[in-house]
């Protein structure tokens, strides 16, 4: 038995070690041939398998055996190596890859058990069938698979391969063209069942097609790291931080957040946190910003991975602002309400008791009238009460209860009635000096009001005097 190389492959061959039979170099693995009794058997080499080995080799002599990069030579003897010739018969019959020997045209010479467990059939029945009854000739990757064959010697594609029962599955088909030594072409084929992890692999895409869509057309920015390195983001996120996509990705996602967050936002990616949380953004040209974020650990391609949304919030911390300050006016409000209707009910009260006091000091002044002093004392009691009766009305009126009583009254005449009520109740130090017009015209108002007015700016002018 002795090796054959390739057409189109450089003639030079070695010399091996242990003996002068001719071995093929490096350069030219691929197809060696078994000659016994003047019939030769292809043997291909599948760099997985080693050997399609067909049942007539059981029983053949050979003259040597000298495998791709092996030194090991087996010599001529009377009795055929029967333990070497079923160690590559087991090889191609117990193969977990399909093995065939095929001819170009498509012609299937022979086809291992597990070739057959794949395609459903036996040899018998794939040998009769050839390339077009066991290959989905429709298939668009087959042509393609074919050409590259006849060019380069050999091919690697997927194929849809075509079970007894009508159904198809994808197969990673390896193949390569070799010359027996009648000088024909034969072509090897090895195969392996693909079709689960290409489905895997089109989910996998098609699930990686749908992040993409969905982050692409999210209003939040999402950004995916992996030990902190960002691996992917959608354009949002980008444009959130002033950079372009590809800008983004590499970066640090600690390089996104300020100085004085950055050690907080680090510390809830190691801890693998998942609640909301705010920090302070800075974007590409310096500016600081509030972002929301929530962030989850996920797995990515087999390894751990951490994908994080993020938006900007300034726009809802103004908002928050502008309701809390709407919020504190109305509990003011309510609060003075409150205040208007317990001061609104004090002064009706307080009115009432006044009433009975004016009523009664009004006739004792009959009883006295004839006794000046008694009559004089009466007097300032019905004055205090008729102030206490202006004080019950202005908080009536505060409270919304009572009404202004307006009418036709000269300013001068008020400020110079107020200013004599005042000085009595200011400090000897303090003096007041009135400058009124002579001419000053006559107004309408509530002199209640008006009253109160001046004592307000007369009271506060003392205060700042000290």
């Amino acid at each position: 038995m002795r090796g054959v190389r390739p057409q189109g492959r450089e003639s030079a061959v070695h010399a091996c070690s242990c003996c002068d039979k001719p071995r093929r170099p490096e350069s030219q693995r691929g197809a060696f041939s078994f000659t016994s009794g003047g019939e030769s058997n292809s043997l291909p080499h599948f760099g997985v398998v080693g050997a399609l080995i067909s049942e007539s080799w059981k029983e053949s002599r050979y003259q040597y055996l000298c495998s791709p990069g092996d030194e090991k030579i087996v010599k001529q003897q009377k009795e055929p190596r029967v333990l070497s010739v079923r160690a590559a018969v087991s090889l191609f019959e117990n193969s977990m890859i399909g093995v065939m020997l095929t001819a170009p045209n498509g012609r299937i010479l022979a086809a291992n058990p597990t070739a057959c467990e794949m395609l459903g059939r036996s040899e018998e029945e794939i040998c009769a069938l050839g390339r077009e009854g066991i290959v989905d000739l429709t298939d668009s990757n087959l042509a393609p698979a074919l050409a590259e064959r006849q060019e380069k010697g050999r091919s690697h594609a997927l194929l849809r391969l075509v079970r007894a029962d009508g159904s198809t599955f994808v197969a990673d088909v390896v193949s390569a063209i070799f010359i027996d030594e009648n000088g024909e072409q034969r072509t090897s084929l090895s195969l392996r069942d693909v079709s689960e992890q290409v489905q895997l692999e089109n989910e996998l895409r098609e699930s990686e097609q749908r992040f993409r869509l969905l982050s692409d057309t999210a209003f939040e920015g999402i950004a995916v790291h992996e030990d902190g390195r960002v691996v992917e983001v959608n354009e949002a996120y980008a444009k959130l931080f002033g950079y372009e996509i590809e800008e983004a990705i590499g970066m640090h996602i600690g390089d996104f957040a300020a100085p004085e967050s950055r050690e907080y936002v680090l510390s809830l990616i190691a801890r693998g946190a998942d609640e909301r949380y705010e920090y302070t953004g800075i974007r590409k040209d310096g500016l600081l910003f509030i972002c929301g974020a929530s962030g989850r650990t996920i797995r990515r391609h087999g390894k751990s991975a951490r994908v994080v949304a993020v938006r900007d919030i300034r726009e809802r911390k103004r908002q928050e602002r502008e309701r809390e300050y709407f919020r504190r006016r109305l509990q003011e409000a309510e609060k003075m309400e409150s205040l208007a209707v317990l001061a609104g009910g004090v002064a009706h009260e307080f009115n009432n008791l006044l009433q009975a006091m004016l009523g009664n000091a009004s006739l004792a002044m009959e009883k006295v009238k004839y006794d000046p002093d008694a009559a004089e004392l009466l007097g300032s009691v019905i004055a205090a009460i008729q102030k206490a009766t202006v004080l019950s009305q202005r908080m009536l009126a505060y409270s919304g209860s009572g009404r202004a009583i307006v009418g036709s009254l000269s300013l001068n005449e008020v400020a110079l009635a107020e200013v004599e009520d005042e000085k009595l109740d200011l400090a000897p130090l303090i003096r007041i000096e009135c400058e009124l017009a002579d001419d000053s015209p006559s107004t309408c108002g509530d002199r209640d009001q008006i009253h109160q007015l001046l004592r307000g700016l007369i009271e506060n002018a003392a205060e700042a005097i000290g």
